[in-house]
């Protein structure tokens, strides 16, 4: 007779399984954002990064871009948390657990790039980051946004 407690034992990815991050990683690319000035474009991974690059790929080097991960840190609704890009900068290979990212246009419409290498751990197993988490009157994770 089979246990039905069998799969209960192996445990599923998650963003603390150190393996996920040992292995390359899967790839996901886009290229195919407009961001008008001060909109903000959500991008939404479908499972947990592993690392990502952005590049801001306008040519004019004032047209910056700015990205982060919420919508608040890159809006500078509180606070500013949030990198900046030139036109024509790209980030550094970031090694970055996240399922999403946000990029804000400043000066005027501008388009990015961002390549990243995905985990097999599911995005919804991951927690939203957000500055606005506080416990016992400390806020978990002030740098977010």
């Amino acid at each position: 007779m089979a246990n039905k407690d069998h799969n209960t034992r192996v445990p599923l990815p998650n963003h603390n399984s150190s393996a996920e991050y040992l292995q390359s990683g899967i790839p996901y690319v886009t290229s195919s954002h407009q961001i008008p000035v001060d909109n903000v474009v959500h991008v939404s991974f479908p499972t947990v990064s592993r690392w990502f690059i952005i590049k801001n790929n306008n040519t004019n080097e004032d047209r910056t871009l700015d990205f982060g991960f919420s919508e608040n840190g890159v809006k500078g609704t509180e606070t500013n948390n949030f990198f900046r890009l030139d036109g024509k900068q790209s980030s550094e290979r970031l090694e970055i657990k996240t399922k999403d990212v946000f990029v804000k246009s400043n000066h005027a419409t501008v388009s990015f790039s961002l390549i990243a290498g995905l985990t097999s751990v599911p995005a919804s197993s991951f927690p939203t980051l957000t500055g606005s988490l506080v416990e016992n009157s400390t806020v978990v994770l002030p740098g977010v946004g």
